[in-house]
């Protein structure tokens, strides 16, 4: 849920009000909530961990759309573009809480009437796929498609195409592997058989290269975590490619039977979630 288009507070602010209003209610919500409201428009669309994606985080889509409303409404200062962006992130998080009439009433006001230097030149394709994806108007769908393919534009609906029926959870949080595994040429026997493990699970193929892989592979290494030799490993997964790293052979042995195990197969693809599984605590 970013510039990229690969997902409330607000609601409990009347609640908490009220509570003030008769005498009482304390609640950190409330603190929580007037913070959130304060930030800037990059802290608080724009950056992750930061804004409505803590809420996003936890999976409380529903807090997070509306706590996007809110501050829609709080700031007007907001550039045409902006306001945008807020638009499309809180039809995402609707859309992820199985709300699709506020999803697409917020995809409505997304849409650009004049150029924005802000939105790409496919913004409002990309809208009406999804848009179309919600409302399952599969004609509408291929429409778009197809009119992305004459503009030689970037194109991201197939995804919406091959789930079409299905949440839109299943398209905006679960992404297919790609069908590569690879290591250094020079990685060790040890490493090599933990990335053989992680392809033979999922049948695909294993590449050993001189140097860091070219996106579209699940890629596997072992890295010392400096300058603190604390032990553990990171997992970041993407549509793009997935990076598999940790501090010993243990770690990474850890690492890749948690990936297979997160992952899934649909429509005869393997996927598994979007972003980031680690060992290690995760600030917040």
């Amino acid at each position: 849920m970013n510039r990229s288009p690969r997902f409330g507070i607000g609601s409990t602010l009347c609640v908490i009000l009220f509570c003030a209003s008769v005498g009482g209610c304390a609640s950190p919500e409330r603190s929580q909530g007037t913070a959130l409201l304060a930030l800037p428009y990059d802290e608080f669309d724009q950056t992750y961990g930061s804004g409505f994606r803590l809420l996003y985080d936890r999976g409380e889509y529903f807090k997070g759309a509306v706590l996007i409303e809110d501050y829609l409404r709080a700031h007007r200062e907001l550039t045409a573009g902006q306001q945008k962006f807020l638009h499309l992130h809180a039809a995402q998080l609707f859309a992820l809480g199985n709300e699709t009439s506020r999803a697409v009433e917020h995809l409505d006001q997304a849409v650009s009437h004049g150029k924005t230097s802000e939105l790409g030149p496919s913004w409002n394709d990309m809208l009406a796929a999804t848009r179309a994806f919600l409302t399952h108007d599969r004609a509408a769908l291929l429409a778009t498609k197809e009119r992305l393919a004459a503009a030689k534009s970037p194109q991201r609906v197939d995804n919406l195409i091959e789930n079409f029926g299905s949440s839109y959870a299943d398209v905006l949080l679960w992404h297919r592997l790609s069908s590569n595994v690879a290591v250094l040429k020079d990685a060790s026997a040890s490493t090599r058989a933990a990335a053989a493990k992680l392809a033979k699970a999922f049948g695909f193929s294993l590449t050993e290269m001189e140097t860091n892989p070219p996106p579209g592979f699940i890629w596997l290494e072992l890295r010392p975590f400096t300058p603190n030799p604390v032990p553990g490993y990171v997992v970041i997964h993407s549509g793009e490619g997935t990076l598999i790293t940790a501090s010993d052979q243990r770690w990474l042995d850890a690492a890749v039977q948690r990936f297979i195990k997160s992952s899934r197969e649909r429509n005869g693809h393997r996927e598994a979630r979007f972003g980031l599984a680690t060992s290690f605590d995760v600030a917040r």
